[in-house]
C-alpha cells in the first residue's frame, strides 16, 4: 500500500518503513473493508428508511422494509464503529513500531525523538524518518 510512496526515500528508509507497512498491512485491509460496507450501508439504510417512511406512512405491509432497512442500518454502523477502532489500532501500533525501534538504538538523541513522536502522533512519521536520517548520518557521516 505504501510502495508508490516508499519510492521516493533511500534504501534504508525503505526498509524500516517497509516492516512498519507489514505489521500495519492486515489491519488498514479490515479497516478498508469495514469503512468501504459500513457506510454505504448506513447511508441507503436510511435514506431508504425516509423515502419508504415519509409518503406511506407505517402501516402492517410496510414494517417489513423497515425492519429490514434498519437491521442493515444497525450492521452498517456496526462496522463502521468496527472500522473506527481498526483505525485507532492502526495509529498504535505504527506509533508503537516506531518507539520501540527508536528506544532501541543507539543514538545520543533517541530519547528527543521518542519524547516528540509521544507529543505529536500526526507527526510520527515524519518525525520518525527524520531520525532514521539522523540516525544514518551519525553512524555514516
Amino acid at each position: 500500500m505504501m510502495d508508490k510512496k516508499l519510492e521516493q526515500y533511500p534504501p534504508y528508509i525503505q526498509q524500516e518503513l517497509s516492516k512498519l507497512n507489514d505489521k500495519i498491512e492486515p489491519i488498514t485491509k479490515q479497516f478498508l473493508k469495514y469503512r468501504l460496507w459500513g457506510t454505504p450501508l448506513v447511508v441507503v439504510s436510511v435514506l431508504n428508511l425516509f423515502l419508504i417512511i415519509l409518503p406511506f406512512g407505517v402501516s402492517a405491509e410496510i414494517i417489513p422494509a423497515i425492519l429490514l432497512f434498519a437491521v442493515l442500518g444497525a450492521i452498517g454502523m456496526a462496522l463502521s464503529k468496527e472500522a473506527k477502532l481498526k483505525r485507532t489500532e492502526v495509529v498504535t501500533q505504527t506509533r508503537d513500531f516506531m518507539l520501540k525501534r527508536i528506544a532501541e538504538s543507539d543514538s545520543d538523541y533517541k530519547d528527543e525523538y521518542l519524547r516528540r513522536i509521544r507529543n505529536n502522533a500526526l507527526q510520527g512519521v515524519d518525525l520518525f524518518i527524520e531520525f532514521l536520517q539522523k540516525e544514518r548520518r551519525g553512524n555514516w557521516g
